[in-house]
């Protein structure tokens, strides 16, 4: 597995790496985008030229006012002409980010190698929104910053050069300062986003395994889990507020000091008239602010199969069998080339595989598997993942091979009948004959079939095993088995052992071996305990199998989206008041860091008119009185330097705090609420385990970074402002009215954005959700999508989810670029309008040079700080959108409550389980009946099985007494008491449960047993483990029952699973015990050992038993065959097969025809 360790292995994408999917047009854009990112930032430098040009104007001539209003009209034009380049500049800019922000999502296959990573579906939602900014905000930014550097002291230098050389010393400071304070931050950001991705993986596990977190009642404990993952992720977000406040505090006392020492430097040349003092002004901003831009720039497995040789010629068909965990499937994955082997070659035609075109090679493979892997849509897509190009007439011809189609007709959709999430909604032998009816149209050369008719009943599994053998017989075919009937008449049989093979040849060669061998011993002991049917069964929510093969009357079939819209439309609007009342525990930090905000605001104007005082004694002419104002404002500066450090890190450090206890609060609220909603609820498309996990992982980021983190910015600009009209007011409040009089066009200019913003923001955010959603899919059943070559498709429907928003996000981006150039460009007007107009009160009003200098310049101030807060708009209107979400989640009333008060706490329960007149519909499709009139009894302490054919409705059944589902009539009681006025969790306490497919936590097998019951000591998870027969493959591991079960529990075969799900069951030591096929996926020595395990548990137990595997059920007490959602048959197993012609004795017979074929 040295190939996998390697892939696993983060590797950093350089900034180019950031553009490798760009297309032609996009590169285009980009270079068009980051020309006009570069004029934008070097339009600063400009505006103090000209700015420099205008002051002096103001400051020289004002004794000549015709002279100096008419100098000063004409450079103020130039600010005008400046203000429609930054227009065009910022929009070309600005709509380049958006662009490529829209068209992200084009290409998948970057995930192609990752895609084991269990971190990638969180990554998918979150870090995309991270690469985004790169490549979008963030790579404009960096352009600016660098052009703006570069810009200024090229200015700097062709102005005052004496002064730039003197001050090329504080640039390093500078750009010191922002850097590290960009890199420390940026490296605990990473550490959070990898904390949180964590916990998003623990989500989404929980999440995906829902029914099994239900009826082990482990909610709490995934909550508390979850909780204590995110506290780990709020210790970095607090370490990183402390960064960003002490960063941002250094970078202002640096440019606070770098300000004293060049205002000192620059009243020695003014005094000795080695320069005016405009241009020393303009010399010291291009420098500082140079220095500041580029500060800001430079930021933004065990050996499994051991020496293993075997061959199988053209056309052969080899079969391979051996006990749990020997190796089998190992082998195919080998074949699939998912994994390579440590030593060795596999060869094809004598062609090293690793030689081979890897898709080609899959190409030739047709695979299915022993669990089968369907998407999140129709019946017919998903058998066309074997084909693309395939016809209708051949989708129906290979689900006729494959036994299908009968069942798929019998839905009201047909083929485009959705099977939800995993295929949730079809039962186990559904999923299995679409599984085998999409290898049947691929027409492969090679046919791997990894216990391919597992999860059919007797009746189905001859007639598709059948279909089967027609296939096999021209092609090369590799058959994993733990049924000997599949494989009898196979070229030749392969029994592994330890990883090695133990003995080969055709059946009758080894069963005629004189000392019984291996595959001898196996077939005595299938005889011994007949078992020869297929062993699975639907899983929960197979709502559609069940319902379409009751062969009821339908109406027009409802959506699940209509369900689901009813639903949310229940849900009142969010409000910033709700999320006010959501973040009050944080209400002190929260006054703390808007206490800071505000003294960091009323600092920055103070600073401001400092800048405006020293340029005003530049043009005193007095020598002594310059020199002595000049020292007195330097030492001010000093002192705010001193105290910057403490006020930025009150102001960020707390409202950090403030924002990542609330992010952390609002995803476990909602993770809760999660848990607490029906299963039906996760039965919807817009419910799917990707989309609820993106909606935790975005939505609660931009909530913060939207709201939370904003308030910071907002009050300390909200201080800014009105500490800066209060000075221009007391200065010279006519200019103040001018220049803000054009504030409101400024306004608008912002609102356009910010309104069509939010007019599409919903569509895009939706067409993302269910790409994710699809995403998460296909890493989930990421070996399906390699061996069906179905890569392409994956990507083009992930594409095509997308692209429905492209052309509205391009629009989008040509309205907010606009809006966000036309901000810029009147930002320049009002700057031309306000020192026209000063000219103007100077010479006919009689105001000062000094006064209307120092209003003029607190205004900028002022304009930046508005045009700041109105730039937060946007990300305002993505944390309303996210609000909706997260609210919608932490409103809605579950339809079966969990935490009922007023339910009756179960303290002892006897077992009496009854289902009275009981009619089910699920949710999902209200018009189809699963159940009609269904009536069930089972005594306390008695075993009652439940058999039928493969979607009859066995599965509704527990899953009606685990009340995943309420019936849509009639009661299900335990013990005489409705279930429903029952306490859910005290009641699901009671029941334990042993699904047909195995669900384990990627964590280790002692924690997965443990799951059974909380405080269970070693000794008893121990013996749970020897009853399930699993104690002795754990021990051999190296790490024994510490070992990591891996996602799903990938790194244990299918046999070891189950044994662990069993132990897990056994530990709960229930009053009622659910068996939903539990020994399907054993081979025969150990099922046989489980089987004597699950005999003795059920001993003084109330036990329901699911079945296809008579020879599993014919000691029960009774037996109920079910058929149309209708018990029709009752009895025991000597009861029923003495009638001939009952259901019953037709399934004995089919079984008993299947094992005298093995005998023979």
């Amino acid at each position: 597995m040295e190939e996998v360790g390697e892939q696993s292995k983060s590797r950093g994408v350089g900034v180019l790496g950031l553009f490798s999917f760009a297309d032609e047009t996009d590169k285009v854009l980009m270079i068009v985008g980051s020309i006009g990112s570069c004029v934008h930032g070097a339009a600063l430098s400009l505006f103090f030229v000209i700015f420099a040009k205008v002051i002096h104007s103001l400051g020289s001539l004002a004794t000549d006012p015709l002279a100096f209003v008419h100098q000063v009209s004409k450079e103020s034009v130039l600010l005008v002409y400046l203000g429609l380049g930054i227009l065009f500049s910022a929009w070309i800019g600005r709509m380049r980010e958006k662009f490529l922000q829209s068209v992200l999502g084009r290409d998948i296959s970057f995930f192609d190698m990752e895609a084991k990573d269990e971190n990638i579906v969180f990554c998918i939602s979150s870090d995309s929104i991270l690469v985004q900014d790169a490549i979008g905000d963030k790579m404009g930014h960096a352009l600016r910053f660098l052009s703006q550097f570069l810009a200024g002291f090229a200015v700097a230098f062709s102005q005052v050069w004496k002064l730039t050389l003197i001050t090329v010393a504080v640039v390093p400071l500078l750009a010191a300062a922002g850097a590290l304070y960009a890199i420390a931050l940026s490296t605990l950001s990473k550490k959070g986003e990898a904390a949180y991705a964590e916990a998003g993986k623990f989500a989404e596990e929980v999440i995906s395994q829902v029914r099994t977190v239900y009826s082990f009642v482990g909610e709490d404990k995934a909550v508390h889990t979850y909780s204590n993952l995110l506290r780990n992720a709020l210790k970095l977000g607090k370490k990183s507020g402390f960064v960003k406040g002490f960063g941002l505090g250094m970078m202002y006392a640096v440019m606070f000091c770098s300000w004293g020492l060049l205002i000192w430097q620059a009243s020695v040349l003014v005094s000795r008239h080695s320069v005016d003092g405009a241009k020393a002004f303009m010399t010291i901003a291009n420098v500082v602010y140079s220095g500041f831009a580029l500060g800001q720039a430079i930021p933004n497995l065990a050996d499994i199969a051991k020496a293993l040789s075997f061959s199988v010629n053209h056309g052969k068909t080899v079969a391979i069998v051996g006990q749990s965990g020997s190796g089998k499937s190992t082998i195919v994955s080998l074949i699939e080339r998912f994994y390579e082997p440590i030593a060795g070659k596999i060869l094809l035609d004598g062609h090293d595989l690793k030689s081979l075109q890897l898709k080609w090679l899959r190409e030739q493979i047709g695979l299915v598997s022993q669990e089968p892997a369907l998407f999140a849509t129709t019946i017919a897509k998903n058998i066309l993942f074997g084909k693309e190009d395939a016809s209708m007439d051949e989708i129906m011809e290979a689900a006729k091979v494959s036994n299908a189609h009968s069942f798929i007709q019998s839905f009201p959709n047909g083929y485009d009948t959705k099977v939800g999430e995993g295929g949730t909604l079809l039962s186990g032998g559904q999923k299995q004959r679409i599984a085998v009816a999409r290898a049947i149209l691929r027409n492969p050369k090679i046919l791997l079939l990894d216990e391919a008719t597992s999860a059919l009943d007797a009746e189905s599994e001859l007639l598709v095993q059948q279909a089967l053998n027609n296939i096999m017989s021209k092609r090369t075919t590799i058959v994993i088995a733990h049924k000997m009937s599949t494989i009898r008449n196979v070229d030749t049989i392969i029994v592994l052992k330890n990883g090695q093979v133990f003995e080969s040849g055709n059946h009758a060669e080894l069963m005629a071996k004189e000392k019984a061998g291996e595959y001898a011993t196996l077939v005595k002991m299938q005889l011994l305990s007949n078992d020869e049917n297929d062993g699975q069964q639907d899983s929960f929510g197979t709502s559609i199998l069940e319902e379409r093969q009751n062969n009821q009357t339908l109406t027009k079939s409802t959506d699940a989206n209509d369900i689901q819209m009813s639903d949310q439309e229940v849900v009142s609007a969010p409000s910033f008041w709700k999320l006010v009342k959501l973040n009050k525990p944080e209400w002190l930090f929260a006054l703390l860091g808007s206490l800071g905000a505000v003294l960091t605001g009323i600092q920055a104007s103070i600073f401001a008119l400092g800048v405006a005082r020293i340029l005003e004694l530049f043009y005193l002419y007095d020598d002594s009185k310059t020199k002595h104002e000049s020292l007195r404002i330097i030492l001010s500066f000093i002192i705010m330097a001193v105290f910057t450090v403490p006020l930025y890190l009150m102001q960020h450090f707390f409202c950090t705090i403030m924002g990542e206890r609330l992010v952390s609060r609002v995803r476990l609220y909602m993770f809760s609420a999660m848990l607490r909603n029906e299963i039906s609820w996760f039965d919807m498309d817009t419910n799917s385990t990707g989309s609820l996990i993106s909606t935790l992982a975005a939505d609660a980021t931009l909530v913060r970074s939207a709201l939370a983190e904003r308030l910071s910015s907002i009050v300390q600009n909200i201080a800014i402002t009105l500490s800066a009209f209060a000075i221009g007011y007391k200065l010279c409040w006519p200019l103040v009215l001018v220049v803000t009089a054009t504030f409101p066009l400024l306004i608008a200019a912002s609102i356009t954005e910010k309104l069509f913003m939010q007019g599409l923001g919903g569509d895009y955010s939706k067409a993302y959700s269910q790409a994710i959603a699809l995403a998460h899919e296909a890493i989930i059943n990421i070996q399906t999508v390699a061996a069906f070559g179905s890569e392409d498709m994956i990507t083009s429907q992930f594409s095509s989810e997308l692209s429905r928003s492209n052309k509205w996000a391009l629009l989008r981006g040509h309205i907010t670029a606009i809006g966000f150039g036309m901000s810029q460009c009147l930002a320049f007007f009002s700057y031309a309008l306000g020192l026209w107009y000063s000219s103007i009160l100077i010479k006919n009003h009689g105001y000062k040079f000094g006064d209307t200098l120092k209003t003029f310049i607190v205004l900028i101030f002022t304009a930046n700080s508005i045009a700041d807060t109105l730039g937060v708009a946007p990300d305002l209107v993505k944390g309303t959108k996210a609000l909706e979400s997260v609210f919608r989640i932490l409103e809605r009333r579950t339809e079966i409550e969990p935490n009922d008060p007023t339910s009756l706490e179960l303290t002892e329960v006897k077992g009496n389980v009854e289902l009275k007149n009981v009619i089910f519909r699920y949710p999902s499709r209200p018009d189809v009946v699963v159940l009609d009139d269904f009536n069930l009894k089972v005594m306390a302490g008695t075993s009652h099985a439940i058999v039928g054919h493969s979607g009859c409705g066995k599965s509704s059944v527990i899953a009606l007494i685990m009340r995943f589902y309420d019936p849509t009539s009639g009661t299900v009681m335990i013990d005489g008491l409705d279930i429903r006025s029952l306490n859910l969790k005290s009641t699901r306490l009671r029941i334990g449960l042993v699904q047909q497919e195995p669900v384990l936590f990627s964590t280790s097998l002692y924690d997965n047993i443990l799951y059974g019951k909380d405080g269970a000591s070693e000794i008893e998870i121990i013996n749970a483990a020897k009853a399930a027969n699993a104690h002795e493959f754990i021990s051999r591991m190296p790490d024994g029952y510490h070992t990591q079960a891996g996602t799903q529990g990938a790194q244990l075969s299918g046999g070891q699973k189950q044994r662990v799900a069993i132990a897990r069951a056994v530990l709960k030591d229930p009053t009622i015990l659910l068996l939903d096929e539990a020994t399907s996926a054993l081979d025969t020595t150990s099922e046989k050992l489980v089987q004597e395990a699950l005999n003795k548990l059920m001993e003084g137990r109330t036990t329901i038993i699911v079945a296809h595997r008579l020879s599993t059920i014919r000691d029960v007490n009774t037996i109920s065959v079910l058929q149309g959602g209708k018990v029709v048959e009752t009895g025991n197993h000597v009861e029923l097969t003495s009638q001939p012609s009952s259901i019953y004795s037709q399934l004995v017979k089919l079984q008993q025809e299947s094992n005298a074929e093995v005998s023979s």
